[in-house]
């Protein structure tokens, strides 16, 4: 007896060790390194007139690129240092940013590095929708100020893709058996519409103009509507065509044209009336 109760007393220990094993591990920081790595002189190797293919044999291809004012572009090659902290969001303790940029001709016209002292903090892989007071991505941050550039944001998200409805306590465990747990942030439910050519637009991503009452704020200045969409995960299916009716229908609604442009779905042009006034052809680039 005595034997048997030794057995299940180390039985009981060894299973508090394992959870309490995890729990420690979780608790050590880890550091990771995220992004480019600069070959040490490379940087050195770039001068003014040099080609974006020059630049690229040398510095490799761009974390991302933009081109500001249309006085040409710019090349970002962006290295990011982390540090987990278990159950916590991970903290970033450095980044650099190499910023080459180029004129009109496309040669290099300057070149600069950025670092976190150099002022406020920019998230770059950040899988959150940039919203009026969060922090934007790189591009939003170079672009938000320029002329002519404006941003609508997805206020309806999509569950389990967009985000994951689970407590907080659930996103921890998540984030320790290193599944999915982070969220997009959405939008503002009321957003003006955006101006170009001279009109005001109520815009919609994806299936937003599935819900009639999303656009009723908008409606009260804006003259046309616009729904950008990715519908290649429906493949060929009829699915693509039921959204064009919903599009349809938001259109009757509101008595004002509607411009739908579907990634691998039907984009159009849509009547007051519902009437399609234009349809591109599918599955290749195509302007209406």
């Amino acid at each position: 007896m005595v034997f048997k109760a030794r057995i299940k007393k180390k039985v009981w220990m060894a299973l508090l060790a394992l959870p309490l094993a995890s729990l420690m591990a979780a608790c050590q920081p880890e550091i990771n390194h995220r992004g480019y790595y600069a070959k040490p002189g490379a940087i050195d190797q770039i001068s003014n007139g040099m080609s974006k293919t020059e630049v690229e044999s040398i510095l490799g291809s761009p974390s991302t690129t933009a081109s500001i004012n249309f006085q040409g572009d710019s090349y970002y090659y962006i290295t990011s240092i982390t540090r987990d902290r278990g159950f916590l969001d991970p903290v970033e303790t450095d980044r650099q940013v190499i910023a080459v940029r180029f004129d009109k001709q496309d040669g290099v016209s300057g070149v600069a590095q950025y670092g976190l002292k150099d002022g406020r903090v920019i998230n770059i892989n950040d899988r959150k929708t940039p919203i009026v007071g969060s922090e934007f991505s790189l591009l939003a941050e170079l672009l938000k100020s320029t002329p002519g550039v404006a941003w609508h944001d997805k206020h309806h998200l999509v569950p389990f893709v967009e985000f994951v409805p689970v407590p907080d306590f659930v996103r921890g465990w998540l984030k320790l058996m290193t599944l999915p747990y982070q969220d997009f942030t959405k939008g503002a439910a009321e957003q003006e519409p955006l101006q170009a050519a001279g009109q005001r637009i109520a815009a919609s991503v994806c299936y937003e103009d599935g819900y009639a009452s999303t656009q009723l704020p908008a409606l009260r200045t804006a003259t046309m509507l616009v729904n950008v969409t990715n519908e290649a995960w429906f493949g060929r299916s009829p699915a693509r065509f039921q959204h064009l009716q919903i599009s349809r229908m938001r259109a009757i609604e509101a008595g004002r044209f509607l411009l739908r442009a579907a990634n691998d779905g039907v984009s159009a042009i849509i009547g007051p009336k519902g009437e399609l006034a234009a349809v591109a052809p599918e599955y290749r680039a195509a302007v209406l």
